[in-house]
């Protein structure tokens, strides 16, 4: 399995998408936890999108019970 990996990484090309995945996947876990200002009524919309009484679940995503 290792020689198999190590393999991988003498491909240029197929090195570089993986790194570049990697890389997209890195920029997207910080850009995940930049939080977005809004106002009480742009929350007040948000919390009514996701808080529906079919599915509780999508109202925890807001932390709304």
């Amino acid at each position: 399995m290792w020689e198999r990996l190590r393999s991988v990484w003498t491909v240029p090309d197929l090195r570089k998408k993986i790194l570049f995945t990697l890389a997209m996947l890195l920029v997207l876990r910080v850009l995940a936890h930049i939080t977005v200002p809004l106002t009480p009524a742009e929350h007040a919309n948000l919390v009514a999108l996701f808080n529906t009484n079919k599915d509780q679940n999508l109202a925890q995503l807001l932390g709304s019970s």
